[in-house]
């Protein structure tokens, strides 16, 4: 009996040692797959670009609120579908619009020319509590939440 306990903790000792030598990782792999790397963010390998038709004119700024694409092109301001590039609204805002920004509920837009700043709803593009736009200093470029 003391011989198979004696080989029990002989084998216990090599084996330890021997995982121990190899790592951890090597013993957690089965089949190419590491277990201890599953939580790994992996990327869709595809390169997939699109164009979407945005304004009258150049874009200046973009932003995202989760679901949409919020554009700032001159004059306007473009809520565009993420899947299909569809647009969902245009939006006045101040004169040279600039820089956008989504603050979690709200999209704020910098205008430029007329030193304002409007902020819109994001769900539907509407003034929030009949106040639209605010008046900043001089020429605001960008603005970030």
């Amino acid at each position: 009996m003391k011989r198979y306990k004696l080989l029990y903790a002989i084998l216990s000792v090599v084996l330890v040692s021997c995982l121990g030598a190899m790592g951890w990782a090597q013993v957690l792999t089965v089949a190419g797959v590491n277990y201890e790397k599953v939580a790994l963010l992996k990327w869709y390998p595809a390169n997939l670009t699109t164009t979407f038709t945005v304004g009258k004119s150049f874009t200046r700024d973009a932003a995202f609120d989760g679901d949409n694409i919020w554009v700032v092109s001159f004059g306007i301001v473009t809520k565009l579908r993420v899947a299909d590039g569809a647009t969902l609204g245009t939006f006045s805002v101040g004169n040279d619009p600039r820089g956008i920004a989504f603050d979690g509920a709200n999209i704020w837009v910098t205008n430029g020319g007329d030193s304002t700043v409007t902020k819109l709803r994001a769900a539907d593009g509407a003034c929030v509590n009949n106040a639209c736009t605010f008046p900043v200093g001089s020429g605001p470029q960008g603005v970030a939440f």
